[in-house]
């Protein structure tokens, strides 16, 4: 939102328990071809997009959810051209292999 995205305002209120929640329930995941993703505009309908993906591993983060990104962003799942921005969420450190 401090960067101009639009937010709805209940999930800028909900609790950590809450968005936990949403995420992983069975709902969410039947409906979404990619449950983890959530794809974020300057205006309704805009170019300036943002995907915002929540990585579920447990352990460190290897490669496959960076390529994971990584294949949103060239293809976004509403079938508009690239997306130029992305944020990776993650709950444990990166494998070695990324912090060369």
């Amino acid at each position: 939102r401090d960067r101009g995205y639009t937010v709805q305002k209940k999930l800028l209120e909900q609790t950590f328990t809450e968005f936990k929640e949403i995420f992983q329930s069975e709902e969410v995941n039947g409906n979404r071809e990619h449950p983890n993703m959530v794809l974020y505009c300057k205006k309704p309908m805009s170019d300036d997009r943002m995907i915002v993906y929540f990585c579920d591993e447990k352990g460190k983060t290897g490669v496959k959810p960076v390529e994971t990104l990584a294949n949103l962003l060239i293809n976004p799942p509403d079938g508009t051209p690239d997306c130029m921005r992305g944020i990776i969420v993650v709950r444990s450190p990166l494998t070695p292999k990324w912090l060369r």
